[in-house]
């Protein structure tokens, strides 16, 4: 008897810590996204690509979770690039290739690393009834970008230039499915590239009326790939979603969007909003349409911190790194992003650290 009342408290005592706990983080919560100061809730601007691209789904969920006078939608990530490096109160989501680009072309530039938010993945299609089954297959060829400014015509050049592969890349495809549609069904394409996450709506569409085959990274040695692209990892795609298609999980390389602001932006802001994310980051996973929630699931806690050591970490970012211990107060480049104080082995649990 006396067991089962002990049984009894330690669960009402349970359920009532639970509460108290869902209180406090509540209280948290609209602290920071209610009564933010004055400077943030006036000027704020987020900077995102395309309406229906990845970083924009994610500028919107960042915009409902963290006050955001309002999300603009960039020409491309080039110009969200310039606008962060010279607007104190404008922060962008940008992808690795044109970041890396940008400031290795501007050293002296104001961009601060905040926060990884998402994946994307090189991807290469053509007609599944077309020869090409890999990338070598494709000299001669014509391959599709959007533009010269797109981070996909960058790195398509660079592979191509890197492994010799003779091919004409046109880069005036409109940015729709319709665009990529009739660039096929007209011949003025033979292939298409495009770093996007997965599933892409426009893809989707496009092998719904003409099937498609993803290459991937088929036929390019992995080693040279490693040089061109040092700080890129290797991954599979899910093409799942697509329905039926020759491979449902391809090889390829995978990069990042990432948040960043101007380096004088207000510290403890960049702090509140970064513990925001980390706050948030369940939600940010499967807040949104079918295809956003797909494209969010390999993205795990790990993804968020600072990869690219190019890249450099905004102060603000660097706070909250101290704060939850995943920096160390040790002067020794092998401890700058470990866990504790003191020796650097230690590996970092980057799900206990939400």
């Amino acid at each position: 008897m006396l067991l089962i009342i002990l049984t009894i408290f330690i669960i009402i005592w349970y359920i009532i810590r639970k509460i108290k706990n869902k209180k406090e983080n509540y209280s948290s919560y609209k602290k920071i996204t209610i009564t933010p100061t004055r400077s943030v809730w006036m000027n704020l601007k987020l900077n995102t690509y395309h309406k229906n691209s990845l970083h924009h789904e994610l500028g919107t969920i960042l915009a409902e979770i963290y006050p955001i006078r309002k999300v603009n939608i960039s020409k491309n990530t080039y110009k969200s690039l310039q606008n962060t490096n010279k607007y104190i109160n404008h922060l962008s989501l940008v992808d690795d290739t044109n970041y890396s680009h940008y400031i290795e072309k501007n050293t002296n530039n104001n961009i601060r690393f905040i926060s990884s938010l998402g994946i994307e993945y090189f991807t290469l299609i053509v007609k599944s009834s077309s020869s090409f089954k890999n990338w070598f297959n494709l000299k001669g060829s014509k391959i599709g970008v959007f533009s010269k400014s797109d981070a996909s015509y960058k790195t398509l050049k660079k592979i191509l230039v890197s492994f010799d592969i003779q091919s004409v890349i046109i880069h005036n495809i409109p940015i729709t499915k319709e665009g990529i549609l009739k660039a096929f069904q007209q011949n003025k394409i033979d292939a298409f590239f495009i770093i996007t996450s997965h599933p892409n709506k426009n893809l989707h569409y496009i092998n719904n009326i003409m099937k498609l085959r993803f290459i991937g990274i088929n036929g390019l040695n992995k080693d040279k790939l490693k040089l061109i692209f040092p700080y890129f990892t290797f991954n599979k795609m899910d093409l799942s979603y697509y329905g039926k298609i020759l491979d449902s999980s391809v090889e390829t390389i995978e990069t990042r969007i990432n948040l960043i602001c101007h380096k004088n932006s207000n510290r403890q802001e960049i702090c509140k909003l970064l513990e925001t994310i980390f706050s948030n980051f369940i939600h940010f996973k499967i807040y949104g349409c079918t295809e956003y929630r797909l494209a969010m699931r390999p993205f795990n806690p790990s993804y968020i911190y600072l990869n690219y050591p190019f890249y450099k970490l905004h102060i603000g970012a660097k706070d909250y790194y101290h704060k939850i211990g995943l920096i160390t107060d040790k002067n020794i480049n092998s401890c700058k992003f470990k866990v504790g104080i003191g020796k650097c082995t230690k590996k970092v649990n980057h799900f206990r650290l939400l």
